[in-house]
């Protein structure tokens, strides 16, 4: 594994040297027999922390938000005792460092002809979002979406009886 680790890294330092000269990186070519195969991507945004200074823990640390997303293309295949099963044919990694929602990528590139599906934890995320605009509608009570729930303002309590 460390092998490939490597490898990448090389091969993003060629890339990123010359990109500094105003090459393009090349595109990947797309095999045919994979380009019919359904396309599935997960993403989801963690919070990286980075140094000012590269190769050494000297400097305040400033936490980032870096996107993450893995395509992969599904093939249905038959195993040795016939059962039906779904394999990744093809798969990438792609990070990007910064807020995706500002690009809208869903929205102008894949809501025409992708379906998004939420987990769990962004769907409730999304549910509290709008019951706190529905509370704030209806009973005049401003409403903040914490990472627990929902909790209110001060005036938190009149008319939620």
């Amino acid at each position: 594994m460390q092998q490939f680790g490597h490898k990448a890294i090389h091969q993003l330092d060629i890339e990123l040297e010359q990109l500094t000269k105003g090459v393009e990186p090349m595109v990947e070519p797309l095999d045919p027999l994979l380009a019919v195969l359904p396309l599935v991507i997960a993403a989801d945004g963690v919070s990286v922390p980075f140094r000012p200074n590269t190769g050494t823990a000297k400097g305040n640390i400033r936490f980032r938000e870096v996107k993450l997303a893995v395509l992969a293309r599904l093939k249905q295949v038959q195993t040795r005792t016939g059962q039906c099963v779904t394999r990744s044919q093809q798969r990438r990694l792609v990070a990007v460092l910064g807020d995706i929602d500002q690009r809208r990528l869903y929205q102008q590139s894949l809501a025409e002809v992708a379906i998004g599906i939420l987990d769990f934890y962004h769907a409730a995320q999304q549910f509290l979002k709008t019951a706190a605009i529905q509370v704030q509608k209806t009973h005049g009570i401003e409403c903040q979406v914490t990472s627990s729930g929902w909790a209110t303002t001060k005036s938190s309590q009149k008319g939620l009886d």
